[in-house]
């Protein structure tokens, strides 16, 4: 699996925008905010993050972040092992979230993949 951070809302689109409009409904509020190309040198105190993890060379699942606001992410299907790829990149790469926000069985999944000091890391709300 492939984890990766884009510098803006158009990379991430070009990357992401099938999956995510695959299932528009759900993903409007992920596809406005990449849509409005926001931008990691923004000037904001905390950049938006926008992230997908590839498997097979398919997207596999797709966020995004506007701090304070809470990660909004959505993965087809419940799949813990991506979930937990998720997490342990989020917690490599140093990311602090204030909450999950998603379709509820893929966030409370995506939550209950972490263990005790991922939950703590990530607080749900």
């Amino acid at each position: 699996m492939n984890f990766r951070i884009y510098n803006n809302g158009q990379d991430f689109l070009i990357e992401a925008e099938d999956f995510i409009k695959n299932k528009e409904a759900l993903n409007n509020l992920i596809y406005s905010l990449a849509e409005s190309n926001l931008s990691v040198s923004s000037g904001n105190d905390k950049p938006p993050l926008f992230f997908s993890i590839k498997d097979d060379n398919q997207v596999r699942m797709g966020a995004v972040m506007t701090p304070p606001y809470r990660l909004v992410i959505y993965a087809e299907g419940i799949n813990d092992e991506l979930f937990k790829f998720a997490i342990h990149n989020i917690m490599e790469n140093r990311i602090e979230l204030p909450g999950v926000l998603g379709p509820n069985d893929c966030a409370v999944n995506f939550l209950k993949s972490g263990n005790k000091r991922v939950q703590d890391h990530i607080r749900s709300q």
